[in-house]
């Protein structure tokens, strides 16, 4: 609970008093590291992944968790090897070649990275996994600044998202092209894309509190729109209405994204 409200403090207590009760039960390291990892002490998370391992030798996700660490350090090449183990000891646990492909990412060969995502694709055991591979495939379309084959995959995974009745797809899919377009300059386009989100939105029937979190997201977006266009007065004063709302609701990723709009 603590870890995931990012209270990394609290949680590395628990996490700690976990393994002073039983020094063999493994996913109280799998959790120390992460957590290290979410207080940026990354000198003090690889034993605890290690010991992972050295515990459960046999199963993939050990090797996993190792491989995300390796990766956030830029030690790519260290990372790819404890993926593809992964991979190895269990076929069927294919989130570990998203992991090669992000590494190839940094590497700058993204030829190679949407080769891995592909895989991932071809090989997914439900459609959420295939959103996520369309996913990271329009991200290496950004690195390489080929904007409109990012865009095009984007197109492609809302549509994907219609037919298997996923409106969240719909909406971030429209969004992030939204967001990559007015990055780029093309902000009346990008305009579209956000209104095409927040059109989508009203026309759902779901519970207020998901509503009202895709609408905080939409008008955040609206607002940095506002902010490009130097509207700046029109962006304060919207930023003071969700602020309201934000601080009433109280949750962690909508406070984020509030100040990331306020800091534009």
């Amino acid at each position: 609970y603590y870890y995931s409200i990012q209270d990394y403090p609290n949680a590395l207590n628990h996490f700690k008093k976990a393994v002073a009760i039983d020094d063999k039960y493994p996913s109280s390291y799998n959790m120390l590291g992460y957590v290290h990892m979410g207080m940026q002490n990354f000198s003090e998370a690889e034993a605890p992944f290690k010991k992972y391992i050295e515990l459960i030798p046999n199963e993939a996700n050990p090797y996993d968790s190792y491989a995300e660490y390796l990766l956030m350090q830029g030690r790519y090449d260290e990372s790819i090897k404890q993926y593809e183990k992964a991979f190895e000891i269990d076929p069927e646990y294919v989130t570990a070649l998203i992991g090669v492909g992000n590494n190839y990412v940094f590497k700058g060969d993204y030829n190679k990275a949407r080769s891995y995502y592909q895989q991932y694709y071809d090989n997914a055991f439900n459609i959420n996994q295939k959103f996520a591979a369309l996913w990271w495939k329009a991200v290496t379309y950004v690195y390489e600044n080929n904007i409109s084959e990012s865009i095009k995959i984007l197109d492609e995974r809302s549509k994907l998202a219609s037919e298997n009745n996923a409106p969240n797809y719909v909406i971030n899919g429209n969004a992030f092209a939204g967001l990559i377009l007015i990055e780029n300059g093309n902000i009346t386009e990008g305009e579209k894309y956000f209104n095409n989100a927040s059109d989508f939105t009203k026309s759902l029937e779901m519970d207020d509190a998901t509503q009202r979190m895709y609408e905080i997201y939409n008008d955040l977006d609206k607002c940095h729109l506002k902010i490009l266009k130097k509207d700046f007065d029109g962006a304060e004063k919207d930023l003071e209405v969700i602020k309201a709302q934000v601080e009433k609701r109280q949750v962690p990723n909508e406070i984020k994204y509030l100040n990331l709009i306020y800091g534009m």
